[in-house]
């Protein structure tokens, strides 16, 4: 165990958890502080238990201190410096000896009494007026620190009586005492609903303030009950409500856990559920709501039980793709899903539109309106009384990149809270101008933003100060990820082709490389999907981040894309349904063309890393360039001319690569799986006049394509593909695709000779994996969507190699992209009995 054991550890250990602004961003002022050897123990982030130890380091340091006791007496003996206000260890000694007292007396010779014995020293003291001195000098400190845009909470000094010159303000700032705690969990063992009902506390707590009651008691009662009468709910964090909710689980009270259940949605747009409890560990994940709830024990929880046994869930958008139960219907721009039990779908009827089923529970397939669905629900006669709910100021959405939020115009956090009516202002009070509003709580920029910015809600009459604040650091730019290490990046890749051997690259496209400088409308995009993938994401998660780049792209389109870039790919779970996708770590290829040699970047990079790939280059001696993807939301390709390319990459830390592993040059040579589809179900099936999946069966003859389902909905969906009673089975949607249109020879791409580029014909579908990675690495250019169209770029020498790949599958070919006899011989005995040679009007075809 690391404990402090200096009055320089010990002063950023204790500045750092009691002064400074947390992860949660909550930067409201400080009123009081509790200093326990609980709390001292948390601040030097040591293991439970180690109270005793943590409070003997901390006394000896003290003890030790020859600067002690002049500090006590005439203030702080030791200069403030930029990070630590160099007194703060001596107030927090102070504040822990008053919570070391019995009772509220503010007899000072108890203080004194009790801080020499603490300290175990011999002698007395009598003045003290160097604590006061110290308490206001903090104050000057932290506005200071503030001014000047460091991450720090202002301290607000109570009034104390003038006989309190040495001790008052620790003894009105130190809260709550022992006696506070008692009191108050007395209260809640008589009223066992107080922590949940606000009305109950305030109407009856009040009986409780006798003489037992501390001053910080009172106070905080005051400033709950006169702040929740101002109509204010966001007072989660309010001393008097954090003591309540805290003695409520204390031993002898009834305790309750929390559990967390949230709902995405995959491709098909069924939902999968994730669910744990009190936040420990890795959500497991669970094929309905039923089974999560039970899995969990919601149904005795603290903040599902009511819903559980009502029947009625609420989920609420908190991140992207993810949608959180809770109890209570809240209004919000995103809208609600709702699950009601299966006691309540007769009663509700079609009232919230279509329904899917979860085991015993019924779910809203589109998020509604708060207000349709108290419609619905008052209709049914099952619109419950609404129970006054005391909440915290709750950001969702965004994106994070090392702890501070990104800020990308389009993909800036939401505020929740009790209002619609907030200020924001930069943190540095010299900075003119204020980038950031909020409009409807979602957070708005018209360019990227940096810096620091504080979010409370508009005073309201009467009100000196804001019940919260939130303080939030924005970046531009994404930091570089130290390393891409989770769960998700150990599961096996899915593939679409088979692979072939490794060789040389040889690019084959002979236009100029320069450093194509055009802005980009995937920068932003780009940039929140690096930040977003150190932990890779959920299938549902990553979707609902690209619907934030733009309301008119699909953003299925653009994650193929992202694919077909090298920067992001596809993993498998080990027995469930659905992908996960993750980052693919950066790599410098060697390249060929014309016998030169130059270096080209692949993999997942973020606008930092690809100005230090610049800089490296140069530092080299070499030449950087950027080709610009073939539309505006293709992803831009870099790479380096005249450079030592192995020594470009060992001086980045990137992976380098002399051979690149190429596609299997047997035609058709798509990923097939073993996997027979036991207690498996046909979903849907391909419409080839729609040219998608859809619902119910298709035609019997010809070529068949099956989207199959497990019954039990705990393995991978398995695609099918048929024809004169012959089947073979893939993991990948892609690959099955393109299969049964090779074997139903109906083209799937269209090639533009004039523009040099293959257009995707269908609505879904695309190139196998391997075979559009050779195409982006032979052309230097990538795909990317172009409005409901997807595109490749391709000169006639590709189109050529890729008709060898996929014969039938392009439309437009040119003439000598026509196969000879022996050329359809060798295709048909490769093919393994998918592809029959025929003689036809005079010539062989397959």
């Amino acid at each position: 165990m690391d404990l402090p054991h200096t009055f320089d550890a010990w002063e950023k250990r204790l500045v750092n958890y009691f002064l400074a602004i947390g992860p949660d961003g909550d930067a409201s002022p400080i009123r009081a502080f509790e200093v326990t050897p609980h709390t001292l123990t948390m601040a030097c982030s040591a293991s439970r238990g180690s109270e005793d130890d943590v409070e003997m380091a901390f006394r000896l340091m003290l003890s030790r201190d020859p600067l002690l006791m002049e500090s006590l007496r005439s203030g702080s003996q030791r200069y403030e410096k930029p990070d630590v206000p160099n007194c703060f260890s001596y107030l927090v000694f102070t504040l822990l000896i008053d919570s070391l007292l019995e009772g509220n007396s503010t007899h000072s010779g108890a203080f004194r009494h009790k801080l020499v014995k603490w300290l175990g020293i011999d002698t007395t003291v009598s003045n003290l007026r160097g604590v006061a001195l110290m308490w206001e000098s903090l104050v000057r400190w932290l506005n200071e620190r503030i001014q000047e845009g460091e991450p720090l909470r202002r301290l607000i000094l109570p009034d104390h009586p003038p006989g309190w010159n040495h001790i008052g303000y620790t003894l009105r700032l130190s809260f709550p005492s022992r006696t506070d705690l008692r009191l108050v969990a007395h209260f809640c063992q008589e009223y066992p609903d107080a922590h949940r009902d606000p009305r109950v506390s305030i109407s009856a707590f009040p009986r409780q303030l006798g003489d037992r009651a501390s001053w910080g008691l009172r106070r905080a009662f005051n400033e709950f009950r006169g702040a929740y009468y101002m109509q204010r709910r966001a007072l989660s964090d309010l001393p008097f409500w954090h003591l309540l909710k805290r003695a409520a689980t204390l031993p002898g009270s009834p305790t309750c856990h929390n559990v967390t259940v949230e709902m995405l949605f995959d491709a098909d747009k069924c939902a999968i559920f994730f669910a744990n409890r009190d936040e420990e560990g890795e959500a497991e994940p669970f094929i309905s709501l039923n089974d999560a709830l039970i899995a969990v024990g919601a149904e005795y929880s603290e903040n599902l039980a009511t819903a559980a046994e009502f029947g009625i869930v609420f989920f609420h958008l908190v991140s992207a793709g993810r949608w959180q139960a809770t109890s209570v219907a809240d209004n919000t721009v995103f809208g609600l899903h709702v699950a009601f039990a299966e006691r309540h779908k007769q009663k509700i009827g079609d009232r919230l539109g279509v329904l899917v089923d979860s085991d015993a529970w019924a779910i809203t397939t589109q998020p509604l309106p708060l207000e349709t669905i108290k419609d619905a629900l008052r209709e049914a006669k099952l619109l419950s009384p609404k129970q006054e709910q005391i909440v915290r100021p709750c950001l969702s959405g965004g994106v994070r990149s090392d702890g501070v939020w990104l800020g990308r115009p389009r993909f800036l956090p939401s505020i929740k809270s009790d209002t619609d009516h907030y200020v924001t202002h930069s943190a540095l009070l010299c900075e003119t101008g204020n980038p950031l509003r909020i409009d409807h709580g979602q957070l708005k920029a018209s360019q990227p933003i940096e810096g620091a910015f504080f979010i409370h809600p508009t005073l309201l009459r009467g009100e000196m100060h804001a019940p919260w604040s939130i303080r939030l650091q924005f970046i531009s730019n994404a930091f570089p990820h130290m390393g891409l290490k989770s769960a998700r990046y150990q599961l096996p890749l899915l593939r679409d082709w088979m692979p072939g051997t490794s060789a040389h690259l040889e690019v084959c496209t002979q236009d100029k490389l320069e450093w194509e400088s055009e802005e980009l409308a995937c920068a932003d995009l780009l940039e929140a999907v690096y930040a977003s993938g150190r932990r890779g994401w959920e299938e549902a998660q990553i979707i609902a981040l690209l619907r934030c780049s733009d309301e008119a792209m699909n953003p299925w389109l653009l994650l193929q894309s992202l694919r077909d870039a090298g920067i992001i790919e596809p993993r498998l779970r080990s027995g469930w349904k659905g992908r996960v996708w993750t980052l693919k770590e950066p790599c410098i290829i060697e390249a060929h063309r014309g016998g030169l040699v130059f270096a080209l970047v692949e993999g997942a990079l973020c606008s930092r890393m690809t100005e230090d790939f610049k800089l490296a280059v140069e530092g080299l001696g070499g030449t950087p360039f950027r080709r610009l993807g073939i539309t505006p939301w293709a992803a831009p390709l870099i790479g380096a001319q005249d450079v030592p390319v192995k020594v470009l990459a060992e001086r980045l830390g990137w992976r380098f690569e002399a051979e690149t592993p190429t596609p299997s040059a047997q035609s058709l040579a798509f990923a097939e799986t073993r996997h027979q589809a036991l207690f498996y179900e046909p979903s849907d099936v391909w419409s080839w006049s729609a040219g998608r999946f859809i619902r119910g069966e298709g035609a019997k003859e010809g070529v068949q394509l099956l989207r199959l389902a497990h019954t039990g909905g705990r393995d991978h969906d398995v695609y099918r593909v048929e024809q004169n009673g012959y089947s073979v089975h893939y993991l990948s949607r892609t690959a099955a695709i393109a299969s049964a249109h090779a074997q139903a020879k109906t083209p799937l791409f269209e090639w533009n000779p004039e523009e040099e580029t293959i257009v995707v014909r269908e609505h879904e579908g695309g190139l196998p994996d391997a075979l559009a990675t050779e195409l982006r690495r032979c052309m230097l250019r990538n795909g990317g969507p172009r409005g409901p169209e997807y595109v490749y770029p391709a000169n006639a020498e590709m189109v050529r190699w890729l008709a060898r790949q996929l014969p039938d599958c392009i439309a437009g070919l040119p003439k000598k992209a026509q196969l000879d006899a022996p050329s359809l011989i060798d295709f048909a005995r490769r093919s393994s009995g998918r592809l029959r040679l025929q003689w036809r009007n005079g010539s062989a075809i397959l």
